[in-house]
């Protein structure tokens, strides 16, 4: 569709070097699995650059602290009851998690969406396709003249 809203492009956008950041040193298990499972699929799709470790991280952390609180709800039910001294229910109440489900679950999908890991946040980004070396080809256009 090129540039239908036919705004200027910016001619001066940073371009952050490719690369893979260095891995926090706080992740928990999950996290750290889940970065090592997330990095290099990032790194094949052209996406990651070194300055994106933050928002893998909190993709991460994210992503575990979801797991968790997800582990809670299904292990436990959403709701719980509030007695009175006579067993008599007074009310229900949702768990804390919740609503830590939803907070971390709107992080993981923007972080997500910020990397391009949707089907939607992909066909907005645009990368260089990578260069195939064909090292037979580069031995026989060497210059061996010296």
């Amino acid at each position: 569709m090129g540039n239908p809203g036919k705004r200027p492009l910016n001619e001066h956008e940073p371009k952050p070097a490719p690369g893979i950041p260095d891995r926090p040193e706080h992740l928990d298990d999950l996290a750290n699995r889940i970065w090592d499972r997330t990095i290099p699929v990032l790194e094949r799709m052209g996406v990651l650059t070194e300055i994106d470790g933050d928002v893998v991280e909190s993709y991460c952390v994210a992503r575990s602290e979801w797991y968790r609180a997800s582990k809670f709800i299904r292990e436990n039910g959403q709701t719980y009851t509030s007695k009175d001294s006579e067993g008599r229910v007074l009310a229900v109440h949702p768990w804390p998690q919740v609503s830590i489900v939803m907070k971390y679950w709107q992080i993981v999908r923007w972080c997500a969406a910020e990397l391009g890991m949707t089907p939607s946040s992909r066909t907005r980004i645009r990368t260089e396709p990578f260069a195939q070396v064909d090292e037979f080809e580069a031995f026989l256009n060497e210059d061996r003249s010296a």
